[in-house]
């Protein structure tokens, strides 16, 4: 658990460790939403251009409308080709 604090123009910095792991990137829009309990943040995911891996609370997911091939084998291999590249993506970050 992070503890932030918040300044004088209301703004808070959310952990840099926090940012990494939704992979949320400056620009990432984030909707707040309000409870009892206080506010959650929750990003605003466009339509993919790209790969369409997002990092839910389940973790990584795909989350993009689809227009690739229909066929359950060549859907198979396109989201094990981008889930490599997600991975090889994640490996460069830890170096």
């Amino acid at each position: 658990m992070s503890t932030i604090a918040i300044d004088r123009f209301g703004r808070v910095v959310i952990p840099k460790g926090i940012r990494e792991r939704m992979s949320w990137t400056e620009g990432t829009e984030l909707d707040v939403r309000e409870d009892a309990e206080g506010l959650h943040l929750v990003a605003i995911h466009p339509p993919a251009s790209g790969s369409g891996l997002v990092v839910r609370e389940q973790g990584v997911v795909y989350d993009a409308t689809w227009d690739g091939p229909a066929d359950a084998d060549a859907i198979r291999s396109a989201l094990g080709a981008a889930r490599d590249d997600q991975a090889d993506h994640q490996a460069a970050w830890r170096r």
